[in-house]
């Protein structure tokens, strides 16, 4: 929907329209585990605010880029806002509700998000279509950036937060925890036969979207 109008603003190649519409996965990826250390050091919250105004500005720097390498510029820092809200609402289920419920809580997080990518598209064309590639990147910055001050004020890291009783007591890490805990997860050989076909299948697939 959004190829057209930018290979003729910016007369790109498909070689450039490829690696802008892949960068996302491979920063993604990427962020994974910083996003993870600071997760359990700063907190889900913190993480969350500030990766979506960085997303939100992203998105307005797209909307007025007078360039190729400032549409990318703009890409990867949406793409980089972006990156810590899955682990972050895993955190937040972690914390608000019972370990047994923490698996079905996960699925229904990857169940919304992807049906929230496929269900976005529709009103995205029609958003393109009634005004410009432009102006929907910036009615999305607002969009994100409404989110992201909701995020400020309504989202806690802990029951105890807002007057409730945890369900456990957990202190906050700090980045010596936090390595310590990713060099134990490493050291675990039976992570790595589920990561290598979950990382070979996905690939396959985002290559074909």
């Amino acid at each position: 929907m959004l190829q057209p109008d930018l290979e003729n603003a910016f007369q790109l190649s498909a070689i450039q329209f490829a690696s802008l519409a892949s960068v996302y996965m491979y920063v993604y990826a990427l962020l994974q585990i910083p996003v993870g250390l600071l997760v359990d050091s700063i907190g889900p919250k913190k993480t969350t605010v500030i990766g979506l105004f960085l997303a939100s500005a992203g998105a307005v720097i797209m909307a007025y880029a007078p360039a190729y390498h400032w549409l990318f510029i703009g890409r990867v820092l949406s793409c980089i806002g972006i990156a810590p809200i899955f682990l972050n609402t895993l955190k937040l289920s972690a914390e608000w509700f019972k370990p047994s419920e923490f698996a079905s809580l996960a699925g229904i997080t990857l169940f919304v998000g992807n049906f929230g990518a496929l269900l976005s598209s529709y009103p995205l064309s029609w958003l393109v279509h009634i005004t410009n590639w432009q102006t929907s990147f910036i009615i999305i910055a607002l969009f994100t950036f409404l989110v992201a001050f909701l995020a400020l004020f309504f989202v806690f890291d802990k029951p105890s937060y807002c007057g409730f009783e945890n369900h456990f007591e957990s202190k906050p890490l700090t980045w010596r925890d936090t390595w310590y805990g990713l060099g134990l997860t490493l050291s675990k050989p039976a992570i790595y036969l589920p990561m290598a076909i979950y990382s070979f299948s996905l690939a396959s697939v985002l290559t074909i979207q």
